[in-house]
């Protein structure tokens, strides 16, 4: 779909009662952008389907503003699905209408990185490669390595310093 972003018609997002009524208003900027993309479910989606994934660079104010971004916000449409439980904040069904009438649909019960859903080592090792990207920290491929083993050996760590010290290492 994220090649073919001007063929969508529509975007309907169906989830429970309670995020519905939180962050399942139209997108709108307001005095603080940050905030109300991070509430925004019709940010987030829109985000995700463009980029391929919504990241901490996500709300930041030049890609929030992005013109792409705001204006697949627009198709965006989120409904409160009456078959979902009221107070379950984790259920979402999403549907992407093309304007040839090809639909696709994903159903979410439970979102990757939930207690039903969880990361794979493989998924944590990424996601945490893409917080050391964005902190700036700039580490050290090999460092980075050394810091995953150590935080995954640290009940065998003679000196849990060592990964502090790694953190702030330049190679």
């Amino acid at each position: 779909v994220k090649d073919r972003l001007d063929t969508i018609e529509k975007i309907e997002v169906l989830v429970p009662k309670m995020p519905a009524e939180m962050v399942g208003k139209p997108f709108e900027i307001g005095p603080n952008p940050q905030v109300d993309a991070q509430f925004s479910i019709p940010y987030t989606v829109s985000v995700a389907l463009i980029r391929g994934d919504v990241f901490l660079q996500d709300f930041e104010v030049p890609n929030i503003i992005d013109e792409k971004v705001l204006s697949l916000t627009k198709k965006v449409k989120v409904v409160e699905a009456p078959d979902f439980p009221a107070k379950e904040m984790s259920y979402a069904a999403l549907t992407v209408k093309m304007v040839d009438g090809r639909e696709f649909r994903k159903e979410v019960r439970a979102p990757i990185g939930s207690v039903e859903n969880p990361l794979t080592k493989e998924q944590c090792y990424e996601k945490f490669r893409k917080c050391l990207e964005y902190s700036k920290l700039d580490l050290d491929a090999v460092v980075i390595d050394e810091l995953i083993e150590a935080v995954e050996e640290l009940e065998k760590l003679d000196d849990v310093g060592r990964i502090s010290r790694l953190a702030r290492a330049k190679v």
